[in-house]
């Protein structure tokens, strides 16, 4: 939270009620000597045990934009961390130390990611409006610079090619780790496919973002289709992830959303805004289930929507008392 307070909920609903309480199991407040004595940006947990969990404790010069650790490595244990430094920072959890800089971007980056396919690619977005891919195996600099023009088109900014033609302060890997999503200032997402590095062109129209921070998107995982829930203002856009067509607006939060997230297992998303309510968005899937074996009696040549998945954005609820 804004006051530096940190807290662990449970999640889980066991009483069946769409509306419910869910239990705080603890929190890290101002009777706990760890507490941070000014905001707390970002928080994860420690993929391999969820005893363990991250906030900003490691001394940066400095604001903390975004850090993230790998949900798949094996051999590494590296917190990669964004700040207001233009070198992107590597600090090992066995020794507490920034065990690399890696230096490419020229102004700060705002953004880190790791790949949910390859525990050794990462990816940056910096004020310098540049997305960058590493390697951190290799000592050379970045692998890859993210092209919004595909080498088509050269950016008269700073005499290079960009991938947003504005800051680059959201990045969100697929679920396969084979695509790359971005946001920028420029008000602009945009799907890149990593092995090629090429921008897909997909086109999700105009996404209002001025935010000085890290945009908290998120991506659904086993979706027909996949999603992406973008905040933007106190709404949050749904679009698809390959059509780029906007699917739904979720309205429930008062003021500003500030991050977001998807639960893969519970097919939920969590929301949280300045509003100080974090709100819970569930699938209808009584309603879903229903129309889905609806759909499958009838010939496929009358139901565009045959293939639907049970539980899809299209049963999701956007009205503030289902939230």
């Amino acid at each position: 939270a804004s006051d530096g307070f940190v807290a662990i909920n449970d999640l889980e609903n066991f009483s069946g009620d769409v509306k419910y309480t869910c239990k705080t199991i603890c929190t890290v407040g101002r009777s706990n000597r760890h507490v941070h004595k000014k905001s707390v940006e970002t928080t994860s947990w420690y993929p391999l045990d969820t005893g363990l969990f991250l906030t900003n404790e490691h001394q940066f010069n400095g604001i903390i934009y975004n850090h993230h650790m790998s949900p798949i490595a094996t051999k590494h244990c590296l917190v990669a961390v964004a700040n207001q430094s233009s070198e992107l920072k590597l600090v090992d959890l066995k020794s507490g130390s920034a065990s690399h800089l890696l230096k490419g971007h020229r102004k700060s980056v705002m953004c880190v990611r790791w790949s949910n396919k390859d525990e050794f690619i990462l990816a940056s977005g910096s004020k310098d409006n540049r997305c960058l891919i590493w390697d951190i195996r290799k000592a050379k600099g970045a692998m890859l610079s993210l092209d919004q023009y595909n080498g088509e088109e050269a950016s008269e900014y700073e005499g290079g090619n960009t991938a947003h033609t504005g800051n680059v302060n959201g990045l969100h890997f697929t679920s396969d780790g084979l695509h790359l999503v971005t946001f920028g200032t420029d008000n602009c997402i945009r799907l890149w496919n990593i092995s090629t590095g090429r921008n897909t062109l997909v086109n999700y129209g105009k996404v209002d973002n001025d935010s000085r921070r890290t945009v908290e998107f998120s991506v659904s995982t086993n979706g027909l289709p996949d999603l992406i829930y973008m905040p933007s203002g106190s709404d949050i856009e749904v679009f698809d992830i390959f059509q780029g067509s906007k699917i739904d607006t979720f309205r429930g939060h008062y003021t500003q959303v500030n991050c977001c997230t998807f639960h893969p297992h519970f097919q939920e998303l969590y929301s949280g805004g300045n509003d100080r309510n974090i709100l819970v968005w569930v699938p209808d899937t009584d309603t879903a289930y229903e129309e889905y074996l609806l759909s499958k009696d009838k010939p496929e040549e009358d139901d565009s929507n045959i293939t639907r998945n049970p539980v899809t954005v299209d049963t999701w609820s956007s009205d503030e008392d289902d939230g």
